[in-house]
C-alpha cells in the first residue's frame, strides 16, 4: 500500500488513496509510523486522535449527484427555496460531540475538473491530460476528544475497530 506519511508540530498523519477494505493492513502501517514517532519525540498523550474516511460514488453528471443526495432525504425542511436560492442543498453537515468523542458527517455532491499540461522536454506521447468527475461524497472523520494517554492507544486495534463503527452509524442513516 502507498500513502504519504506528514509529520508537523502538534501532529502527525498517514494518508492513503487505496487502503484496503478493513484498515488491518494500513491500520499496521500506522502503529509502525506512529509508535516511531511517539518513541522518538517521547510523547505520553494525545489530544487527538482520528480516523477520516471518504466514500465516493460516481454519476454521469453534477445533477444526478445532486439528485442523489436529496433522494437521501437528510433535511426536512419542506419546498427547497432558503435564503433566496431556489434549490436544494448540494452540502449537508452533521457533527456529534461529547466529552469522550466526536464524529463530522459531510455529504456532498461535487463536481470537477483536473487538467494537466506536461512539459515539451517530457515528449510525452499525450501532452495533456483531462479528467471530469461528478458524484456523491461522503466524508467521515471520527476522533477522540479527551486526551489519551500513549498506552491506552494501539492504532492496529483502535483504527479498525473505528472503521466498523463508522460504516454501522453510517449505513444506519443511510437505510432509514
Amino acid at each position: 500500500m502507498r500513502g504519504t506519511f506528514a509529520l508537523e508540530v502538534g501532529q502527525c498523519r498517514f494518508t492513503s488513496q487505496k487502503a484496503d477494505t478493513k484498515l488491518e493492513v494500513y491500520a499496521g502501517q500506522c502503529k509502525r509510523f506512529f509508535d516511531s514517532v511517539v518513541g522518538n519525540l517521547d510523547i505520553k498523550v494525545f489530544t487527538r486522535i482520528g480516523l477520516r474516511v471518504l466514500f465516493r460514488k460516481d454519476f454521469d453528471d453534477l445533477q444526478h449527484a445532486e439528485t442523489a443526495l436529496n433522494s437521501l432525504q437528510l433535511v426536512n425542511l419542506g419546498p427547497p427555496e432558503r435564503f433566496g436560492i431556489a434549490s436544494n442543498p448540494e452540502e449537508v453537515l452533521f457533527r456529534w460531540q461529547n466529552q469522550q468523542l466526536g464524529t463530522t458527517l459531510r455529504f456532498k455532491a461535487e463536481s470537477g475538473k483536473i487538467e494537466i499540461v506536461l512539459p515539451p522536454e517530457l515528449e510525452a506521447d499525450k501532452p495533456e491530460i483531462q479528467k471530469s468527475f461528478n458524484g456523491l461524497v461522503i466524508d467521515i472523520d471520527y476522533y477522540t476528544v479527551a486526551p489519551v494517554e500513549r498506552s491506552q492507544w494501539d492504532a492496529s486495534a483502535w483504527i479498525p475497530q473505528s472503521l466498523r463503527t463508522i460504516k454501522k452509524h453510517t449505513d444506519a442513516i443511510l437505510s432509514r
